[in-house]
């Protein structure tokens, strides 16, 4: 019985972590793209110059882009910090704005 009420605890604590707005945040995954016409056509587009550039790395052509509401989060793995920047000024220059950049440097 003490075993089942401590896993009911840590389990609630992990649930109210999962839906806290701060970690929810910086979540962002495919599934939270807007679907509104201007959204879809800021994540094709910055999906379309990504793939021209041919000094983007396979892994680089293939970070998560959603767009929602107009603001735009880029995440995943990239080569390095130069193809990081490149992807994220690229992304910046189609949304016109500043964006959320959470891609990291693969090792």
């Amino acid at each position: 019985m003490k075993t089942l009420a401590i896993a009911a605890i840590f389990c609630l604590s992990g649930v109210a972590y999962a839906n806290s707005p701060v970690h929810k945040a910086s979540a962002a995954t495919a599934s939270d793209q807007g679907m509104t016409q201007s959204d879809t056509d800021t994540t094709r587009s910055i999906r379309q110059k990504i793939h021209q550039d041919q000094n983007i790395s396979m892994m680089g052509k293939n970070v998560t882009i959603i767009s929602k509401d107009g603001m735009v989060t880029v995440k995943g793995p990239v080569a390095s910090m130069a193809e990081k920047n490149k992807i994220s000024r690229i992304a910046t220059d189609v949304a016109g704005k500043t964006i959320a950049d959470e891609m990291t440097i693969s090792k």
